[in-house]
């Protein structure tokens, strides 16, 4: 089932409010990097993704344990839905992509801009 455009919306600006000091993902580049993590050959866990997402730990990234819950469980809801498609019905998945408000083009570039770093995990170990 896709995400409705108020859920989009939600971890949009759940993504958006994080510290920008941190350089954590937009929905784009979490949309992408999910599905490259999805497609490796081994599962890898979110203890090892998450900090990705995060960005680095430069600020402290939650404002307390109720915006990191919900934060998460947006995160992880997105993960769910791009798994369980990907899984039932791969043809029907969609990348989310921006779209450039000024000229109409679609910014594919976020969301590939993480993919690598999946492979790079795995070479790690």
């Amino acid at each position: 089932m896709p995400h409705t455009d108020e859920e989009l919306a939600t971890l949009a600006t759940l993504l958006h409010n994080l510290p920008i000091e941190n350089d954590g993902m937009t929905v784009a580049e979490l949309d992408g990097f999910v599905a490259g993590l999805l497609v490796c050959p081994e599962m890898i866990m979110p203890s090892e993704w998450l900090p990705v997402v995060w960005g680095d730990d430069v600020v402290e990234t939650f404002r307390d344990e109720e915006h990191l819950k919900i934060t998460l469980n947006a995160v992880m809801d997105h993960y769910n839905r791009i798994a369980k498609l990907l899984a039932s019905s791969p043809d029907d998945y969609q990348a989310l992509f921006g779209v450039d408000p000024n000229s109409d083009d679609i910014l594919w570039e976020p969301w590939v801009v993480h993919l690598p770093h999946q492979t790079k995990q795995r070479r790690k170990q």
